[in-house]
C-alpha cells in the first residue's frame, strides 16, 4: 500500500518552502494559513483491492478476493463489470487478490 505523508513532514516542507520564498519575513506557524490546512481532517481514504472473476461453471462467476457469486444470465462470457458488487474489489485481473 502507498504511503501517506506524515504532518511533521509536511510541515517541514511547507517551512522550509516557506522560508525560502519570504526569507526576509520571520517565520510565524501560528499565522501560517499553510500550516493550518494541515490542520483539516485527513481523506478517508481505503486500499484498492484487486480481483478477477473466477469461471466456477455455466453462467456463474465469483470474485476471487471475496468469493461474491454472480451469474451472466445464461451466457458463459467473462463479466464486464469492472467492480465487484459485494467487496467493490477491482476486477482488473490480479490473480493474487492483493491490497495496494
Amino acid at each position: 500500500m502507498a504511503e501517506y505523508t506524515k504532518i511533521e513532514t509536511a510541515r517541514a516542507i511547507i517551512c522550509d518552502f516557506c522560508n525560502q520564498l519570504y526569507s526576509d519575513e520571520p517565520c510565524e506557524p501560528a499565522d501560517c494559513d499553510w500550516l493550518r490546512m494541515l490542520e483539516e481532517d485527513a481523506a478517508d481514504v481505503a486500499p484498492v483491492v484487486h480481483g478477477r472473476w473466477a469461471h466456477l461453471g455455466g453462467d456463474e462467476w465469483c470474485c476471487s478476493a471475496c468469493g461474491f457469486v454472480i451469474t451472466t444470465e445464461g451466457s458463459w462470457d467473462k463479466p464486464t463489470k469492472k467492480y465487484c458488487e459485494d467487496c467493490v474489489a477491482r476486477m482488473d485481473g490480479d490473480d493474487d487478490a492483493k491490497a495496494d
